[in-house]
């Protein structure tokens, strides 16, 4: 592919067509049972397969939108169909196993995490995680009681004015 004369548009294509697949297993198999007995059988490889509201959005330029075929899948209604692309010559694209190990260890700081520690002990002693997320992430916010009202005194000025004058500081 990298050979040919079309290798550099093909590596573009691949590029956004290309998909990660992770595994806890150094030989990317998985389990899968056959006649009652659990086997390891190599996991497939795949390109990716855009439905049509997502080809959409890939920005392909038209001459990669030529490498790609309409195909039909149908729900298990047997109704509703799905408009997804396949690349019509796959072909061109080898697809690869690469290791990607975790070779480095976060520097971690044991004074930050004692004190988060304590943090967190103290929390849970006083039963106040529920009030900070009330505060924090309930749509009422609990602030009608904690904070004064002061909308109605901006609504007195226009923007222009309480950038001019200087009653904040």
């Amino acid at each position: 592919m990298a050979r040919s004369r079309n290798g550099a548009f093909f590596q573009e294509l691949l590029k956004k067509i290309n998909t990660y697949d992770y595994s806890h297993r150094k030989d990317f198999k998985i389990k899968k049972r056959r006649r009652g007995r659990k086997i390891h059988v190599l996991r497939e490889q795949h390109l990716l397969q855009p439905a049509e509201y997502f080809f959409k959005k890939m920005k392909l330029t038209p001459a990669e939108m030529n490498c790609f075929e309409e195909r039909i899948r149908y729900c298990k209604n047997g109704i509703d169909k799905v408009k997804y692309f396949v690349v019509k010559e796959p072909w061109r694209f080898v697809l690869q196993v690469r290791p990607n190990m975790v070779t480095k260890q976060r520097v971690v700081a044991p004074e930050l995490c004692s004190a988060i520690d304590q943090l967190d002990n103290y929390l849970e002693r006083h039963q106040l995680k529920h009030r900070i997320w009330k505060l924090t992430r309930s749509q009422q916010s609990g602030r009608r009681r904690w904070l004064p009202e002061r909308k109605d005194q901006f609504k007195k000025y226009t923007l222009q004015q309480l950038l001019q004058e200087e009653w904040y500081e």
